[in-house]
């Protein structure tokens, strides 16, 4: 290069905006730019061919100085930024800033450059962050003021919904009295003038109690107090309560209510089914009200599928007065109804359709009308609700010789009628329908003439003059008996009163409308001479999903594995189905644990310290009390001939790193004798399930594959996320000293480990490149060691800042609005808080871990601001503020340290 080039080159080092500094292999200044001459306040002649720390020694023993250490011995680089360097370069900045100091925030590069005769250099790039860190102090300044802000509006609010909940509460208790009380009176002895006044007192009690619950659910809804349950359920068990509910009230008004259910909604499902009815039946009642003649129709149909469950659309259709658009829009405002008259004529809160669309929302579902004025309305809701199982198929089929049986529908109500086709022909039978009893005889005569007689006949009681009894005393009197089908009596009024009026006329069954598809089905099953089905078919779970669903429990698992993350992904995978978990760290204890006591399976990892999986297994081969134990191969290699080698060991089969859950159960279950796991009733607490809180994406690692790593556990994810940050943030490091010191063994343990929690967590770019680094150290390649780990350092880097971001975020919340129930731990706690105290006063950044630990013990909002707040003054090394915040939070739960 000319003096020409050399001064271009000096001159563009000049007048960007990085601080330059060239270092020769004594760590002496032989490059010092501009930008560092305005940034140290020194000239560059007063810093050339002097060493960097005479310059600086502040930066002695720091990660600076180890940095250029690094760089001149192995080449390998490191970047630096003002979050992981506590002493960084003592340089002053012209930037802004937030705390009236002129110090400079830093992103530090250090890197190794060659000359010309190949000797190393170290390459020193600083680049001035200081507007870029005040902005974020600044913006999480704001953050918190505004969630201050929030939390006060929300406390006014759930001030105002207390107040609220507190008056319906003491309301209620009178008037539950003046209920109990007013219905004694009415079974003792009363004039007519008393009973008179009682029934009128009972009635507008009952009244003002309705009300009263009204307020109370939405004041619930305000307060953030009203829960919802997750509990496994049965769909046609609510639409069946709700149906008995209003059926009453619709009889009294001469209204028939229809349900359908299409053929592809599931039956069993997970969710909170006493709010799922309360709004059908909110609803449903709304369309009886304003509905003079006509019908009520229940439909249930899906709108596609999400990862968390199905979307059931509900409709509530009516033959009602209609509304206006203008009408619609005030429906789901509090306290409003349709427009005064309404509210005149028909009474109530106007609190029910706003209960409905808050509970609706809390199923994760919205809720719309469609009306005509003087037609009727329809209200929509829809909710996302989990399967119970995944088997689709809710019945199961008849039998071949009734599967296209045919079936006569008759009904004057065409809603009705088109209701029990539908049905019946989900059922695989051939369907023709009647309007009338006339149209019903001839059908049956078309029929008789055809050759194609029909197997059952279903009548609708009411349908003008020749009514169902009519229509059934004609079949019997005009057809032959040996044409005569099995005939099904429908009605949408009481049952008794029709079957004393059938009385002698020869049906062979009754049905209440509206029919839900179970008892159709049973029904037609009955009339055929089938049997019932049983409970497990008609549940939906099938043969093959049952024998999928093993009893664990009582399998006594040996897991023998050195390292503490994957001890913790397997023991929890495997105690999560029951199974009873011991944990050896390596072969020599496998060997005596085997020996002391009876285990059905060894998971055997294959690298480890004292003695490795094959010895190991070789070893427990020997003993011939142990020859049919099976042992199963769990290990990070995969390599061709691992398997082979594992068995010649004598282990069983092998199980490859990272962990698939399903392989991992499958595998053990193919050499254990295990029975179907009975059904587990539902958790009545399941709705207190933590929530794990997790970021969208963490760059450089796939969360997806690493939560199908631990069975979707999202909890043990976001633990094992923090211990690999935690255990491994110096991986690289720890490996270049081992290798310094010889132990190339130990090195090579290192790195495939570090494969295998690579592996787990997702992050699949540093699995493949650790596996290589492991072969490499295998062969004792050494030569090939410093390129590869210096082209792994900016992948590990850029995990590991991914992975840094999690340390100071809150690991569980509770299901909104659900109170945490449990104590706290104060011992545990005041533990926890020794350790904080201690390692804030020594200014030790391993504190976060003890802060992660405290914040899953406080996971409520209890002190929530203030852990967030320790682990942002941990993080930004602002030891002694942490100090009064840790002193403040051990004051208010009155701990003693």
């Amino acid at each position: 290069m000319n003096d020409l080039d050399r001064q271009l080159l000096s001159r563009a080092l000049d007048i960007t905006v990085v601080g330059t500094i060239i270092l020769d292999p004594d760590q002496k200044i032989v490059f010092w730019n501009d930008w560092m001459e305005k940034g140290a306040r020194i000239h560059a002649e007063r810093v050339m061919h002097r060493p960097l720390l005479d310059i600086f020694p502040e930066l002695a023993q720091t990660r600076i100085t180890r940095a250029i250490e690094s760089a001149l011995n192995t080449g390998l680089p490191t970047v630096l930024s003002h979050r992981l360097t506590p002493t960084p370069f003592p340089l002053f900045t012209a930037s802004e800033q937030t705390d009236n100091s002129n110090r400079m925030s830093q992103m530090v590069v250090i890197k190794a450059i060659r000359d010309s005769a190949e000797i190393r250099h170290c390459l020193i790039q600083i680049q001035d962050i200081t507007n870029t860190v005040s902005r974020e102090q600044t913006l999480r300044s704001q953050a918190v003021a505004l969630e201050a802000a929030k939390e006060s509006a929300q406390e006014a609010d759930k001030a105002k919904g207390n107040f609220l909940a507190n008056m319906s509460h003491e309301i209620r208790t009178p008037m539950n009295a003046i209920i109990g009380m007013s219905h004694l009176a009415l079974r003792t002895d009363l004039n007519q003038k008393q009973r008179d006044y009682v029934t009128k007192v009972h009635a507008s009690a009952q009244s003002l109690l309705g009300i009263i619950n009204d307020i109370l659910d939405f004041s619930k809804i305000e307060a953030g107090k009203l829960t919802m349950e997750t509990v496994a359920f049965n769909l046609e068990d609510v639409l069946h309560n709700v149906s008995s509910l209003v059926a009453l009230k619709a009889e009294e008004q001469g209204l028939e209510v229809n349900l359908h259910v299409d053929q592809n909604v599931p039956l069993n499902l997970i969710g909170d089914p006493l709010r799922l009815g309360q709004v059908l039946i909110n609803l449903t009642n709304n369309a009886v009200k304003f509905t003079k003649k006509g019908n009520i129709t229940i439909l249930v149909s899906t709108d596609g599928e999400e990862e968390q469950g199905v979307i059931l659309h509900f409709q509530v259709r009516d033959t009602g007065i209609g509304m206006t658009e203008e009408q619609i829009g005030r429906l789901f405002t509090a306290f409003t109804q349709a427009d005064s008259s309404t509210t005149r004529k028909f009474g109530g809160t106007g609190l029910g359709l706003t209960i409905c669309k808050r509970l609706v929302e809390m199923m994760h579902g919205r809720t719309w009308v469609e009306s005509i004025p003087g037609e009727g309305s329809t209200f929509h809701f829809t909710a996302l609700l989990p399967r119970k199982d995944s088997d689709r198929r809710r019945f199961r089929l008849p039998s071949r010789d009734l599967v296209g049986r045919r079936i006569l529908v008759a009904d004057d109500n065409p809603i009705s009628r088109e209701i029990l086709q539908k049905s019946f022909e989900s059922f695989s039978f051939r369907v023709t329908c009647a309007a009338s009893g006339e149209e019903a005889i001839e059908e049956m005569e078309r029929a008789i003439q055809e050759n194609t007689p029909f197997h059952m006949v279903c009548l609708d009681w009411k349908m003008g003059e020749l009514d169902g009894i009519k229509t059934a005393q004609e079949i019997r009197n005009r057809f032959p008996q040996i044409n005569i089908p099995k005939i099904v009596m429908v009605t949408a009024y009481a049952r008794d009163d029709v079957m004393l009026a059938a009385e002698g006329v020869g049906i062979d069954l009754f049905l209440t409308k509206p029919v839900s598809l179970s008892v159709l089905f049973e029904s037609a099953l009955t009339a055929m001479n089938q049997d019932m089905p049983d409970r497990t078919e008609n549940s939906g779970i099938t043969n093959q999903s049952l024998d999928l669903q093993l009893e664990w429990r009582g399998t006594h698992v040996l897991l023998v594995e050195d390292n503490e993350i994957n001890q913790q992904v397997a023991r929890e995978l495997l105690e999560e189905e029951g199974i009873t978990v011991q944990i050896a760290a390596n072969g020599q204890e496998a060997v005596d644990a085997v020996s002391s006591a009876r285990f059905d399976v060894v998971l055997m990892d294959v690298q480890m310290p004292v003695m490795d999986g094959y010895e190991a297994s070789r070893t427990i081969r020997a003993d011939a009390r142990f020859a049919s134990l099976p042992i199963l191969a769990m290990t990070a290699n995969a390599m061709t001939g691992d398997r082979e080698k594992c068995i010649d060991a004598g282990m069983n089969d092998h199980i490859s790193k990272p962990i698939h859950p399903p392989t991992l159960f499958a595998t053990i279950a193919k050499y254990l004798n295990l029975k179907p796991k009975q059904s587990d009733p539902p958790q009545e607490n399941s709705s207190l399930e933590e929530v794990v809180v997790l970021p969208d994406q963490l760059d450089g690692i796939d969360m997806q594959a690493g939560l199908g790593n631990v069975n979707g556990n999202r909890k043990l994810y976001r633990k094992v996320l923090g211990d690999v940050y935690s255990r491994n943030r110096e991986i690289l490091a720890k490996i270049q000293t081992e290798l310094d010191q010889g132990a190339i063994a130990v090195a090579q343990r290192l790195a495939h480990t570090f494969k295998g929690v690579s592996g787990t967590i997702g992050a699949g770019s540093l699995h493949t490149q650790f596996g290589h680094l492991e072969e490499i150290l295998k062969k004792q390649q050494l030569d090939q060691v410093a390129e590869l780990m210096a082209h792994l350092a900016p992948e590990v880097e850029r995990v590991m800042t991914a992975l840094a971001t999690l340390a100071t975020e809150r690991v569980v919340v509770q299901i909104p609005g659900v109170m945490p129930t449990q104590e706290l731990d104060t011992n545990r706690l005041q533990e926890i808080f020794r350790h904080l105290v201690s390692l804030i006063d020594e200014g030790d950044s391993d504190a976060q871990e003890w802060i992660e630990q405290a914040g899953r013990l406080l996971s409520s909002s209890l002190f929530s601001v203030e852990m967030q707040t320790l682990a942002g003054q941990v993080e930004e090394y602002e030891f002694e503020e942490a100090m009064k915040t840790v002193q403040q939070i051990v004051s208010g739960l009155g701990l003693t340290i």
